[in-house]
């Protein structure tokens, strides 16, 4: 059993132990919120559907799916770094991972969205 939990987390995280996983995943969580509230500058206060002062509950709790998918895309990015990008995981990598996770997110869904197109 002990070979197996050895084995299936290096097969999950790939050569990173899980305290350089833990600590890049802070990393990338809080370039995901600085990029959430740099888009937050930009809202319509007087809308009905945000209130007019800024809130950090709200936006955490209006963007909880955005934040989880950037969770997976920053598990994706972290675990095959380096067989996609040809360079090995820093902490720097993190951060930009948790800053970009909506635009990777956008281009994911538009190569989606032009896949199905093309099947037709």
């Amino acid at each position: 059993m002990e070979n197996f939990i050895k084995e299936f987390s290096e097969n999950l995280l790939g050569n990173l132990s899980l305290a350089v996983w833990a600590s890049g995943m802070v990393l990338a969580l809080i370039g995901a919120i600085l990029s959430l509230r740099l888009a937050a500058k930009k809202r319509d206060k007087l809308s009905d559907n945000t209130p007019y002062q800024f809130s950090w509950k709200f936006m955490l709790q209006d963007n909880a799916q955005r934040l989880f998918t950037g969770f997976l895309i920053t598990f994706a990015a972290f675990r095959f770094a380096p067989e996609i990008l040809h360079q090995d995981f820093s902490m720097f990598l993190a951060f930009l991972v948790g800053l970009c996770s909506d635009q990777v997110a956008a281009l994911i869904s538009k190569l989606e969205i032009g896949a199905r197109n093309t099947d037709k």
